[in-house]
């Protein structure tokens, strides 16, 4: 399979990404031609990352889910970066500023608290729209008829 790339606009920057399956390996930025920007050593886990390299090369330290926890930039050195996560991916950077974008889940951060989840956007959830969310059981959408119908159970 040939790699693929995808275009994203960061805030103001247009960042391209060169893909090898489904992990970004390659960072390019947006200009005409792209320049590589950074390199990313991937695992064969969807969004298992290894290192990232631009200027200097950061080791990924991450927890079960996958969310990237700390980032290392010298051989056995402390922890340059750290990232810490509120429910729903808030996340709260702290240390050395780097270009990781890849923070909860492993999935990437734009910037402005959306996380790109592969074929759309997900913005970070606050606590007013969990209010009004109406949850539906998987049941009840199995049995309504259309999709803008009001979901209804039978018996």
């Amino acid at each position: 399979m040939p790699p693929i790339a995808r275009k994203r606009t960061f805030c103001t920057a247009i960042t391209q990404s060169l893909y090898d399956g489904m992990n970004a390996v390659q960072e390019l930025n947006g200009a005409a031609p792209p320049s590589q920007t950074a390199n990313l050593l991937t695992g064969l886990r969807i969004d298992e990352y290894f290192t990232r390299t631009d200027t200097a090369t950061s080791t990924f330290l991450a927890d079960a889910l996958g969310s990237t926890i700390g980032l290392v930039t010298s051989n056995n050195g402390p922890i340059a970066t750290n990232y810490t996560y509120q429910p729903f991916g808030a996340t709260t950077a702290g240390g050395s500023a780097n270009g990781n974008s890849y923070e909860f889940t492993g999935r990437e951060n734009d910037g402005t608290g959306s996380y790109f989840y592969r074929a759309r956007y997900y913005p970070r959830p606050s606590r007013d729209s969990l209010r009004k969310t109406r949850w539906i059981s998987t049941a009840a959408m199995l049995t309504s008829t259309t999709w803008w119908e009001t979901p209804r159970l039978t018996s």
